[in-house]
């Protein structure tokens, strides 16, 4: 009689297979999972840039005079910007107003007078020259609180 020929794995065998299958998948693992937190950190950050511009323009479009009157000495908060039919949080898609209100995004914009270094003597007194800048801060969960700041220079228009 001829010895029967067995076909098939070791349990020693399996086991390095399993072993090595571990060794290779982990670290996938972990790359994808960082590729997501990376994903969301963007998503955040382009978030804020739009919120930005968008609320840069919205003011910088305005004069020195009626920065001076809007803003006051305090800045202005997203309460306050809130009544802007043009800065309204309910512009946006409903999955984005719904991750500025998960992530905590807060507006704020200030506007105040910087002397001009290039202007001395008696023609200092009467240009004006204002400093206007727009925040936006946002808490993502798990993570720290992030900040992405616009300033643009804004000049009196003067006859």
């Amino acid at each position: 009689m001829k010895p029967v020929q067995r076909s098939g794995f070791s349990f020693v065998e399996i086991m390095m297979v399993v072993f090595m299958l571990c060794i290779c998948v982990l670290p996938l693992m972990g790359y994808i999972q960082s590729g997501t937190r990376q994903t969301a950190h963007t998503q955040d950050r382009s978030l804020a840039m739009t919120l930005v511009g968008q609320t840069m323009e919205r003011y910088r479009a305005l004069g020195y005079d009626e920065l001076t009157t809007l803003c006051g000495t305090s800045p202005l908060t997203d309460a306050e910007m809130a009544t802007d039919p043009m800065l309204k949080m309910d512009n946006f898609p409903i999955e984005l107003k719904k991750r500025m209100e998960s992530d905590n995004y807060k507006r704020s914009v200030t506007f105040k007078d910087v002397p001009d270094p290039r202007i001395t003597g008696a023609a200092a007194a009467t240009a004006r020259v204002g400093l206007l800048t727009v925040t936006v801060e946002w808490k993502p969960n798990n993570l720290p609180a992030a900040k992405m700041t616009l300033c643009k220079i804004i000049t009196s228009r003067q006859p």
